[in-house]
C-alpha cells in the first residue's frame, strides 16, 4: 500500500498465523439443538405483558 508517489507502507506481517481450513463450505457445524422457529420469529410480535393495576 502506498501513496501515488510516496515509498510503500507495510506492518510487516506477510502469511497467517493459523492456516485456513481446505474444507469448504468454512462455516462452523450446525446447531445440533436448534430453537423452533415458529417461537423465534413470533416472539417480535407478542403484545407486552399488562402490569396489575394498569388501567
Amino acid at each position: 500500500m502506498n501513496g501515488v508517489d510516496g515509498p510503500g507502507i507495510s506492518d510487516g506481517v506477510h502469511t497467517a498465523t493459523q492456516p485456513a481450513t481446505r474444507q469448504f463450505p468454512y462455516l462452523m457445524a450446525s446447531n445440533p439443538d436448534p430453537p423452533d422457529l415458529v417461537t423465534v420469529f413470533t416472539a417480535p410480535l407478542a403484545p407486552p405483558a399488562r402490569e396489575e393495576g394498569a388501567a
